[in-house]
């Protein structure tokens, strides 16, 4: 990688060398042909070139092209997680500042994917719920990182999808609640929302037309017996779910 022969023999290229390794660095961003980890390393150099007396627009340009890749992430992190800060303090800062910019975007693009996502999933047939409740549990982390996933959500929309849908979409919902707005995860801003949801889902939900109460099995923590009622998914009643 051409980032590589700059960031360890700079110093001792030509400035005509320097730049086109730079040029061949930013083609390989624009081909979105290095890791994210690496963008804590490209920033201070680029800083770091640019106060030798290089171009800035390079460090532009990086930042652009690193953009448009994040935008591209199917889960959430942390590009700063790699940076070791250097001797010269002004570098070190412009770095955070930029690491900071790029972390807040990529945060952004998560929840614009993330609502896009769900609302494909809840504007799909029968078996939504399902479906929902298969993506929540594979992106827990970064839904909560995102303040849940009702904040995505225009509840409204939402409250007529669940008058209308079946009582095993309903059931399935009613896990996905469970699941994401647990006791370690309660987020404040959406008090009011995850109530108005919950008591449409329990307005809406008929237990004789899903399958009656029936225990049919017993959580492996508590030794509860297990209906539907209480399925707090995986294999556990709902108050020990949380912990799972």
């Amino acid at each position: 990688m051409p980032f590589r022969k700059l960031e360890y023999s700079w110093h001792i290229l030509e400035d005509g060398e320097v730049e086109k390794y730079l040029e061949e660095t930013l083609d390989g961003l624009s081909k979105n042909e290095y890791k994210v980890s690496e963008y804590a390393r490209i920033i201070p150099l680029m800083l770091l070139l640019e106060k030798v007396g290089f171009s800035s627009a390079y460090l532009e340009r990086a930042v652009n092209y690193m953009k448009a890749n994040l935008k591209l992430l199917e889960r959430c992190v942390a590009i700063d997680d790699l940076y070791h800060p250097g001797e010269d303090k002004s570098i070190n800062q412009q770095t955070k500042e930029i690491l900071n910019e790029l972390n807040q975007f990529i945060q952004e693009s998560c929840k614009e994917n993330a609502k896009d996502t769900i609302g494909k999933i809840i504007g799909s047939g029968n078996g939504w719920a399902n479906r929902l409740l298969d993506y929540l549990e594979k992106n827990k982390q970064d839904i909560h990182r995102s303040s849940g996933f009702l904040v995505q959500l225009d509840i409204s929309c939402l409250i007529v999808k669940v008058q209308e849908s079946t009582a095993k979409d309903i059931y399935d919902f009613r896990s996905c609640l469970f699941r994401v707005y647990d006791n370690q995860f309660m987020h404040g801003v959406l008090d009011e929302e995850r109530e108005i949801v919950s008591q449409t889902v329990d307005d809406n939900w008929d237990e004789e037309e899903w399958t009656g109460d029936k225990p049919y099995t017993t959580c492996p923590v508590c030794g509860k017996p297990i209906s539907h009622q209480n399925d707090g998914g995986n294999g556990f009643c709902i108050n020990c779910a949380w912990e799972h």
